[in-house]
């Protein structure tokens, strides 16, 4: 059964628990792929690994907690770090961390969080040393991603917390359970805009609800000086890396089963179920562990019951520039005409198929050349001669720039003014 889950460029890392769930299939430790799930390689063996986290700066670097000795000996849950993408590993000196939280700086491999049971701990040099910022048994955290000195803190049973300079001060916040000031109450999950640090959702359940047992999804447009609830009962809430205003969530529904909802508009509003659930032959649509791919975010990673999945979300709208920029483009040929569909390369890059996946037509990028002449800068490559239109939105002025591609033209372009 997988119980944890990581994503980078090109590599998918599974936690898989030994004789846990309904099917008891031995072989737990951390399971590797890079050809998206058709192989995977046991790369360390445990009784379980409970979390696992890619460096956002550096994806060669890659922690997980790992908890041997269940069942035969006491457990010992430890951290576990690698330089190579997840390909081997070694142990960090320290040992009695939680099973609930491990995180990773956004700017700096090096820096890692976890929690104990009664601290959250901080390293700068990847658990060489460890120091103790906060004094409460922490279960989630979520770093800003445009402000990483912001960061919310969950804690089990006492609320949350949040710091605006990097961990060294704390104060408490309000973002569940606001007529008791966030007391008595378990944070599950955090997440934060992608770019705005005070737009945070969290996921928590109080023992003054009458239905607290079951998880409920809070919003804060103020950084937790005060929070909504949304109607919404889930386990987890992600923000899409690239996305302002958009998270994802595994919402309950009838049944308690978990299906993935998305919003736009920063929890206001949650349209209906999106991608594919398990198949249903199975039964199952419990997922959990969501993982947004870090340069696709219309795919999304989950575990379930029977395994890894991954849910296509948005097959036609290319993100670039961290999520600034969406591309989109459009072909036709005398059958009629059909949305493209991409695949991401870099932050700034990406490709563009329009029959099949290995035959790339378009490639594109999005270069900040403000620095030189105060522009973004636009660059096509033409691999095709197919009749296509290319748009690309600045979603921060609303600004569109076009391109047309007339059946028959063989052509590159470039426009160092575009925005």
């Amino acid at each position: 059964m997988a119980n944890s889950l990581a994503v980078a460029p090109g590599v998918v890392l599974a936690g898989v628990c030994d004789f846990c769930g309904p099917y008891n299939v031995p072989g737990g430790g951390v399971y590797r792929t890079e050809d998206d799930g058709r192989s995977w390689t046991n790369v360390l063996t445990a009784s379980r690994i409970d979390k696992l986290a890619f460096s956002p700066s550096n994806p060669s670097v890659v922690y997980a907690i790992r908890l041997a000795g269940e069942g035969t000996q006491a457990p010992s849950r430890s951290l576990w770090t690698s330089s190579d993408a997840g390909r081997t590993w070694s142990a960090t000196p320290l040992n009695g961390v939680s099973e609930k939280l491990l995180q990773v700086d956004p700017a700096s491999p090096f820096g890692v969080w976890v929690s104990t049971q009664y601290s959250l701990l901080h390293s700068i040099d990847s658990g060489s040393t460890w120091t103790t910022v906060l004094g409460k048994s922490v279960t989630s955290l979520a770093i800003s991603p445009s402000d990483p000195t912001t960061i919310y803190a969950g804690t089990d049973t006492q609320g949350a917390f949040r710091t605006r300079d990097g961990g060294h001060t704390w104060v408490a916040v309000s973002l569940v359970d606001v007529a008791r000031g966030g007391l008595n109450v378990d944070v599950l999950s955090l997440a934060v805009d992608a770019m705005n640090p005070k737009r945070v959702l969290a996921v928590g359940s109080s023992y003054f609800q009458p239905n607290f047992t079951t998880p409920a999804i809070y919003r804060s447009e103020d950084g937790g000086d005060s929070s909504t609830a949304t109607g919404l009962f889930a386990r987890s809430v992600v923000a899409a890396p690239n996305a302002p205003g958009t998270f994802y969530s595994d919402v309950f529904v009838v049944g308690f089963e978990r299906l993935v909802y998305l919003t736009r508009d920063g929890g206001v509003t949650w349209p209906t179920e999106i991608g594919s659930p398990p198949p249903t032959n199975t039964g199952v649509k419990d997922f959990s562990n969501l993982v947004l791919h870090p340069l696709d975010p219309s795919t999304l990673y989950a575990t379930a019951t029977h395994g890894v999945y991954r849910v296509a979300l948005d097959s036609q709208t290319l993100s670039l520039g961290s999520g600034r920029f969406q591309v989109r483009v459009t072909w036709r040929n005398s059958a009629g005409e059909a949305p493209a569909a991409f695949v991401p390369l870099t932050q700034d890059t990406g490709a563009f198929w329009f029959f099949t996946p290995n035959n790339l037509e378009v490639v594109i990028k999005v270069v900040d050349g403000r620095g030189a002449n105060g522009h973004f800068w636009v660059f096509g490559a033409a691999l095709t001669d197919v009749e296509y239109d290319l748009e690309i939105t600045d979603t921060t002025s609303g600004a569109v720039w076009k391109h047309h591609n007339s059946q028959g033209t063989l052509a590159s372009y470039a426009d160092t003014s575009a925005f």
